[in-house]
C-alpha cells in the first residue's frame, strides 16, 4: 500500500457510509489507531445487537496495552474491520499476517498494538457486521482448528510477558470456548469423520 493508512474490510459485511470519514477525522489528529462502534446483523432478520463504545483517547504505550488486554480477544480490539491503521506503523515494525487459515487478524492486532502509543475509541457505529449461520461456521473452521488457536492464544500470553502484570483469565475463557467449538465439528455432517477418527482428534 502506498497510503496512508489502511482499512480491512470483509466482503460479505456492510459499512456504514460515514465509516471512513469517521475513522479517518480520528486517526488525522495523531492517533496511531482509531476504533469505531459496530452493530450486528443477520441477512432477513435484522439487526441483532449493537456495540457501542465508549468515547476516549487512550494515551501512551502502557494504558494502550492494558485496553488491549482488558478486552481481547473481543471485537472491540480482536476485529480488523472497525479500524484505521497507520501504514507506517506497519512498515516500519514489519507487521505481517501469519500464515494461518484463521484468527490471523487477532494475532496481527496483538502485534500492531504492541508497539504503538495512542488510541481513539469512537462511540460511532461505523459498521455492520454479518453473522453467519451455524453451517457456515463449521464450513469455515478448517481441520486443524485447534492448532491453530492454540498459537493464537499463545501469541498474546507471549506478547503480554513484555507487556507487564494483566490478566489471562478472557484469553483462557476463549481457549476453552473454541475447543468446544472444535468438537462440535467433528460432529458436522461436512467433517464426515469416522468414531476412531473423531476419538483420535479429541
Amino acid at each position: 500500500s502506498s497510503g496512508d493508512f489502511l482499512m480491512f474490510i470483509d466482503a460479505d459485511d456492510i459499512p456504514e457510509e460515514n465509516m471512513l470519514e469517521l475513522l479517518y477525522s480520528a486517526v488525522r489528529d495523531g492517533f496511531d489507531a482509531a476504533i469505531g462502534s459496530y452493530s450486528c446483523f443477520v441477512e432477513g432478520v435484522g439487526q441483532t445487537d449493537v456495540f457501542r463504545f465508549e468515547k476516549q483517547d487512550i494515551i501512551g504505550k502502557e494504558n494502550v496495552r492494558r485496553l488491549f488486554a482488558e478486552n481481547f480477544p473481543e471485537g472491540f480490539v480482536g476485529y480488523l474491520w472497525n479500524k484505521i491503521y497507520r501504514t507506517d506503523t506497519v512498515k516500519n515494525n514489519n507487521l505481517r499476517f501469519p500464515a494461518m487459515r484463521r484468527l490471523q487478524d487477532g494475532v496481527f492486532n496483538i502485534n500492531y498494538f504492541s508497539v504503538i502509543n495512542s488510541v481513539r475509541v469512537l462511540d460511532d457505529t461505523v459498521y455492520r457486521y454479518r453473522i453467519n449461520p451455524q453451517t457456515d461456521m463449521f464450513r469455515k473452521c478448517p481441520p486443524d482448528y485447534f492448532d491453530l488457536i492454540e498459537k493464537f492464544s499463545l501469541s498474546f500470553i507471549d506478547a503480554k510477558k513484555d507487556w507487564g502484570n494483566f490478566s489471562n483469565e478472557k484469553i483462557y475463557t476463549f481457549f476453552l470456548n473454541e475447543t468446544g467449538t472444535c468438537i462440535e465439528n467433528c460432529f458436522a455432517p461436512s467433517r464426515k469423520m469416522s468414531k476412531k477418527e473423531r476419538k483420535e482428534y479429541f
